[in-house]
């Protein structure tokens, strides 16, 4: 009796794994949203900045960064290239150009 037992509470506990796996996965891409927004609204930080100061170089670098980690890596050398124009001998923009394909 004891073993049916088991085995039924064993048998309820697997058929909640699907249930636990799709609020896994809704947790999981809450979380990215909620990373991709905080990203979006450092992005807009940096592009007030550039207004403010077309000539802050690390602004440039900053945006670049911050297009590397939405992906958007074609706006992110643009980036590294106008902090390179604005300081040719800045190595970080050139470190930062190698990790991009």
């Amino acid at each position: 009796m004891k073993k049916v037992r088991l085995l039924i509470v064993l048998l309820c506990l697997v058929s909640l794994l699907p249930t636990a796996n799709y609020f896994i996965n809704q947790k999981s891409e809450q979380i990215k949203k909620q990373q991709r927004e905080l990203l979006e609204n450092k992005l807009t930080y940096w592009e007030n900045i550039v207004v403010e100061s077309p000539t802050y170089r690390d602004a440039y670098v900053q945006k670049a960064i911050i297009n590397m980690q939405l992906g958007v890596k074609p706006k992110a050398q643009e980036f590294l290239r106008l902090a390179l124009e604005l300081d040719p001998g800045w190595s970080v923009p050139l470190q930062l150009q190698e990790l991009l394909p």
